[in-house]
C-alpha cells in the first residue's frame, strides 16, 4: 500500500495444489514448463482501483487462467478438477484434502506472502477499528517475540 505507514503482521505460506485426478498430480516432479499449458486458478485482487497498479504477486504465466473472488471459490474449482492453485497452508489444515494433492513444483513448492496492518485514516480511525487494530498488532507482536 502506498502513502501509508504499515506494521508487519505475519506471513502466509501458499501451497500449490491440484485435483488428485489431474495429469499434474501423477507427476513426481513438476517444472514451470508443465504449468504453462495447465489452467491456473488465481484470486482477484479486490483492492481499490488506484491501488491495483502492478499488485500481482507469484507466478502468473499459465496460458489459461480462471480468476475467482476468494479462496473458497478457488478451493471449489480445484476440487472440481478445473486447474491448480496456491492455497494458504492454514486453510489446507482445516479442509478435507483427500481429493487434492500438493504439487511438487521444482523451485516453487511454497510461496510466502507478507501481511501488513494499515491504518489509512490514522487519527480519524473510529474506536472500534482502533481497538481491533491494537489487538491484532499485539497478537502479531507476541507471535514474533516467541520466535
Amino acid at each position: 500500500m502506498t502513502d501509508h505507514l504499515v506494521e508487519a503482521f505475519g506471513v502466509v505460506t501458499m501451497i500449490p495444489v491440484v485435483s488428485r485426478n489431474s495429469a499434474l498430480a501423477k507427476k513426481s516432479s513438476v517444472c514451470a514448463g508443465d504449468l504453462l499449458t495447465e489452467t491456473q486458478i488465481i484470486i482477484r485482487d479486490l483492492g481499490q482501483l488506484e491501488e491495483l497498479q502492478e499488485q500481482n504477486v507469484g507466478w502468473l504465466k499459465s496460458q489459461q487462467r480462471i480468476t475467482v473472488d476468494n479462496f473458497d471459490h478457488a478451493w471449489k474449482a480445484v476440487n472440481k478438477g478445473l486447474g491448480f492453485c496456491r492455497i494458504p497452508d492454514h486453510m489446507l489444515e482445516t479442509l478435507e484434502t483427500t481429493q487434492v494433492v500438493q504439487l511438487p513444483i521444482e523451485g516453487g513448492s511454497r510461496y510466502q506472502v507478507p501481511l501488513h496492518l494499515v491504518l489509512p485514516k490514522m487519527g480519524q480511525t473510529g474506536s472500534a477499528a482502533m481497538s481491533l487494530y491494537e489487538r491484532l498488532l499485539a497478537d502479531a507482536n507476541r507471535r514474533m517475540d516467541s520466535l
